[in-house]
């Protein structure tokens, strides 16, 4: 027979107690936030390359 008890040696290693939702959801904020942080420095850096550019007549209307 099985042994199902969730304490038991026979069991693939988890935590005992308690769940992982904190540790995911700050995983998701820190991602989220990198994400943020590295699209805002290609834009930031983008603008900055192109800022002495000077619009074509097409663009002006």
């Amino acid at each position: 027979m099985a042994d199902t008890h969730p304490h038991s040696p026979t069991q693939k290693a988890h935590a005992a107690h308690g769940s992982d939702m904190g540790a995911a959801f700050a995983g998701l904020v820190i991602g989220a936030l990198s994400l943020f942080l590295l699209l805002g420095a290609i834009v930031t850096l983008t603008n900055r390359y192109y800022a002495s550019e000077k619009p074509t007549k097409a663009a002006e209307r």
